[in-house]
């Protein structure tokens, strides 16, 4: 993706300045990975700003950019498609790629300097600056030659062992243990046909109570005044009426009428 490339240009460019490659530890304690991230986060808006006023850049412009890069120019002093080519490979960005980089900077340029137009740095700002780039300090050493402090006697034993109490973590390492084992799965020892099916099935009578749920049931009962009011009750179950239906009538609930 579009990070990925820009944080790898980024790794080539940093380790050439550098004179070896970047490791991405080193990168990281650089801070390359955040200024990779907030360069692409700014020029996405600036991009997005550039689209909405209708902003562009012509081909011959583009090219004139681009032969315009000193960092293109050949011992002739003109514009060298062979330098061109070759630092490019040294970033890992292809021509088309740049081109189209090249193009959006310059896009952009044309609203940073429409906006920073006639701004001028606080004198206090050019003031520090000016002091930080030509400050210069003085500083007094001496060297102390081994001369005087050589010879140095072996520490008895004593104060070796003094020392060593005091710092037994620094050559103490973490207890460690080894131990070794089988590992053994059901199918490593098990043989299927070892096993006849009388043997099952003794095995399964002697431990039914293992393989059956003992059944259950639930009495319910519903009592009327009458008998008559009984026997109208059953009629109505006679002819299909549900035994819920029955309880509603009698103005009760499935509590009122559960047995166990």
């Amino acid at each position: 993706n579009e990070y990925r490339l820009a944080y790898d240009r980024q790794i080539s460019v940093m380790s050439q300045q550098f004179g070896q490659r970047i490791t991405r530890e080193q990168a990281q304690a650089l801070g390359i990975d955040n200024q990779v991230l907030a360069q692409l986060v700014s020029g996405a808006v600036l991009d997005e700003q550039a689209r909405k006023l209708g902003l562009g850049l012509s081909k011959d412009r583009l090219a004139e950019l681009t032969r315009e890069d000193p960092a293109f120019k050949g011992p002739s002093g003109q514009f060298d498609r062979r330098t061109f080519e070759y630092l490019l490979r040294q970033i890992g960005m292809r021509p088309e790629d740049y081109l189209k980089n090249r193009a959006q900077v310059a896009v952009r340029q044309q609203i940073v300097e429409a906006v920073s137009d006639g701004l001028k740095a606080p004198q206090t700002f050019l003031k520090a600056v000016a002091l930080y780039r030509g400050e210069d300090r003085t500083i007094d050493y001496l060297t102390l030659p081994k001369t005087l402090v050589e010879p140095i006697e072996a520490p008895s034993d004593s104060v070796l062992q003094t020392y060593f109490d005091a710092n037994k973590k620094a050559y103490a390492a973490p207890e460690y243990r080894k131990f070794s084992y089988v590992r053994l799965e059901p199918q490593d020892i098990m043989d299927p046909t070892a096993v006849t099916d009388p043997q099952i099935s003794d095995d399964y009578n002697k431990n039914k109570g293992r393989y059956t749920t003992p059944e259950m049931r639930t009495i319910e009962q519903l009592v009327f005044k009458t008998p008559d009011a009984a026997k109208a009750a059953f009629d109505s179950l006679k002819a299909g009426a549900t035994f819920d239906k029955l309880v509603t009538a009698e103005g009760k609930t499935q509590a009122d009428t559960l047995l166990g």
